[in-house]
This record gives structure tokens, sequence and C-alpha cells, in this order.
């Protein structure tokens, strides 16, 4: 959802304060450099609003952090470990 609402925010400031179309020399090709990076960024906003932040974002640490608490109990093996019945 916030990756969307920076999608939405990011194409009119790009067109509007990079239209590097409008503009002759350094200054085209610095806000030409400028648009492209506005581009990437929104490419990679719409990549993490697609598929979602991954196995390496802060809730899927917190949510392995949980589930070590959660089975580390007395008697309950540690994430990892193996019982007794398994061997």
């Amino acid at each position: 959802m916030v990756a969307w609402l920076w999608i939405l925010y990011l194409i009119p400031v790009t067109l509007l304060f990079h239209n590097f179309w409008k503009m002759q020399g350094m200054e085209q090709q610095e806000n030409f450099g400028h648009f492209l990076s506005n581009l990437g960024l929104m490419g990679g906003l719409l990549f993490v609003s697609t598929f979602g932040a991954g196995a390496y974002s802060v809730d899927a640490a917190r949510a392995k952090k949980l589930e070590s608490h959660i089975c580390s109990g007395p008697g309950l093996p540690g994430p990892g470990q193996l019982l007794k019945e398994d061997l």
C-alpha cells in the first residue's frame, strides 16, 4: 500500500520537476539523470508492491525471531533441532 502511494507521488514530481525535454545543455543532462533515477525508484516500488518485501524484510525477521522464542520453551527443541522421534 505504501509503495503505491510513493509511486503516485513520484509520477507528477518526475514529470513536473525533471522535464528535461524543455531544457538545454548541462541542465538537461542533470535532469535526465534525475528523471531516470525516479523511474528506477518507481520500478523498484512496483516490484515490492507486486511481490512483497521477501525473506529479508523486517516483518520476516520479526516472525522468525518470534517463532524461535515460541519453539524454544522447556522440553521443546529450538529452531533447527531434531526431536528424538525424528532420528
